[in-house]
Formats: C-alpha cells, structure tokens, sequence
C-alpha cells in the first residue's frame, strides 16, 4: 500500500514537472521566436544531458513537429478518397502494434503466427471495449440512440475500456491456444503508449478532447482550437499537452529496456504513465462529458486507473523472484 501511494506521488510529481518544462518553453517561444527559442533550448539540453540522450530528445521532438503538422488535417486524401485523420493514425498503429508482435515471438521461441492471432484478439477487445466505454462517458447521447454504439468506424472510444476490453480479449485468446499471457502483455507496454500518442495527434486533428476556453491574452500558450462543434476560441492545447507528456514517457519506457523488471510491469507501468497523463490533461479539457458532482467523469475513472495500475505494478514487483528485480 505505501508503495503504491508513493509511487503515484512520484509519477504525479514528474509529471508536473514535465508539464511545467512544457508550458516554460511555450513561454519562450513566445517571447524570443521560435529560432532563438531552439537555440537556446539546444545549448541547454547539450549542457545537461550530453550528446547522446541530446539526440534523443532531439527526435522526439522531430516527432512532435511532425504529429503537429499532421493535426493541422481533418482528412487524409488517397486520389477520391478520404478518411479521418483519427481513423488513420490508429490504423497505422493498429498495423506497427501487430507487426511488433510479429516480431518479438521469435525472441521468446515462440510462432509469429499465433502471436499476431494474439494481436488481433486484442484489437478486437480494444475496439469493443473502447467503444463501449465510449458510450458510457456519453450517456446522455448514447441513451436515445443505443444503436449507434455499434458504429465502431465512425469513432469514438475512451483508453480505459480499450484496455480493459484488450486484456480480457487476450485472456480468452491464452486460455484457449495455451499461450502465455504475461508475456504477450509485457511485448503490449510499449505499443500501448505509442498508440496514445497517435490517439492525442488524432484528437487534435479531428476536434476531440478540446480544450478549456480562455478569455484572449489570459493564457501565454493559448491555442486557437475547434471543439466538435467547430466553435473555434483560444483554449489550453490539451491534445498537444497530452501528446507531448506521451512522448516523454515512451522516451522514458525506452531508456528502461535493459532493466531486468519483473514479468508484466512494464505494462502495469504504461498503463499507469497513460492514466496519470490522461488525469492531468482531463483538468484542462472543455469538452462536454458526464459528471458526477462537480467531478468529470473520465478523471474519476483516470483516478482509479492510477491507482489500478499502481497496485499491479507494486504486485508484479513484489511477487517476483528476486532474480527478476536485479
């Protein structure tokens, strides 16, 4: 238990404070112009860190200059066709998650074909349970239109229930082809947080998960934002927010490849580094969604996820054999 509170108050603190770098630097760059800005936050980033992890912080933030353009698109055009950018980002990680574990069998000795079946079981789960979780965020839609929660292509889903609905989808898939479950859920950790990042990209491009409001020049890193409803006003860049807290901790994931963790933290650990990103950016968010009391509801249910995933985290470690925590 002390390990679990301690252990939400760490991630609560980091996260923080990587918010405040975050909204630091947007200050800057509003000040000194985006070229100086860069410069100035290069020379720091050296100065700290070195070259090496300098590098690395410098891709991700190629990543984010990227994952900013591809929000400025609604549509994604193939000639005649077209499809959601939201839609489109998710296939792309649907297919890099089922390519991963593809991949990653053969490192355990095992058949790529029957962990990309495992895959696409939980792809199934995730849509499933997404959707539904969906649904349940938006009661007060979904109750007069109850066939419209099998819509699954138009969209619509909340990370939670896509977890929830994965891993029981997957549960089913090892009891009944013998395969190992932990195993396929520790491979699931990183794929998840990138799959985040791309749900982030996705909101931003198609209008969900806006933003707070914010009266003009109240707000130094203010974006100008349309919500679903295509009222565009100054809000707080919640999906930007929440996308660059989740390159960070896919950064962090990755600089923890070489720790010998016990089996499955490292996806009780993904699930708790998108919860608490998910609470954080809940506080800022202006989109309607059902509440109880004064509270939203995802960031009650963001609430408890931490603490789910803090308490499995704290399980898988101290369950291990001591070998595995060396």
């Amino acid at each position: 238990m002390v390990f679990g509170i301690c252990f939400i108050l760490s991630l609560f603190i980091l996260s923080l404070f990587i918010l405040s770098l975050f909204i630091l630097s947007l200050f800057i760059v509003h000040c000194f112009g985006i070229v100086l800005s860069l410069f100035i936050l290069s020379l720091f980033i050296v100065h700290c860190f070195g070259i090496v992890l300098s590098l690395f912080i410098l891709s991700l933030f190629i990543v984010l200059c990227f994952g900013i353009i591809a929000a400025m698109f609604d549509k994604i055009y193939f000639g005649p066709f077209s499809i959601s950018t939201y839609t489109f980002l998710l296939d792309i990680g649907i297919l890099g998650t089922l390519a991963w574990l593809w991949w990653r069998a053969k490192n355990y000795g095992r058949e790529s074909s029957r962990w990309l079946d495992a895959g696409i079981s939980v792809v199934a789960g995730a849509i499933i349970g997404g959707r539904f979780a969906f649904a349940f965020s938006n009661w007060a839609y979904f109750q007069n239109h109850l066939l419209e929660m099998f819509r699954f292509w138009e969209g619509g889903y909340e990370w939670f229930g896509a977890a929830l609905g994965g891993v029981i989808a997957l549960a089913i898939f090892c009891f009944m082809r013998g395969e190992s479950f932990v195993m396929i859920l520790e491979e699931l950790a990183l794929p998840s947080l990138c799959l985040f990042a791309l749900h982030w990209i996705g909101c931003a491009a198609n209008a969900c998960a806006a933003g707070l409001a914010v009266p003009p020049g109240t707000l130094p890193f203010a974006m100008n934002l349309p919500d679903l409803y295509g009222v565009t006003l100054p809000r707080w860049p919640a999906q930007y927010i929440g996308f660059a807290l989740t390159l960070i901790a896919i950064g962090y994931l990755i600089s923890q490849r070489n720790k010998n963790f016990p089996s499955g933290f490292r996806f009780a650990l993904a699930v708790t580094l998108i919860a608490v990103i998910s609470f954080m950016v809940s506080t800022v968010r202006g989109d309607d969604v059902q509440k109880v009391g004064s509270w939203r509801l995802d960031t009650i249910i963001n609430m408890m996820m931490i603490i789910f995933g803090a308490a499995a985290s704290g399980v898988t470690w101290f369950l291990a054999p001591a070998k595995e925590k060396q």
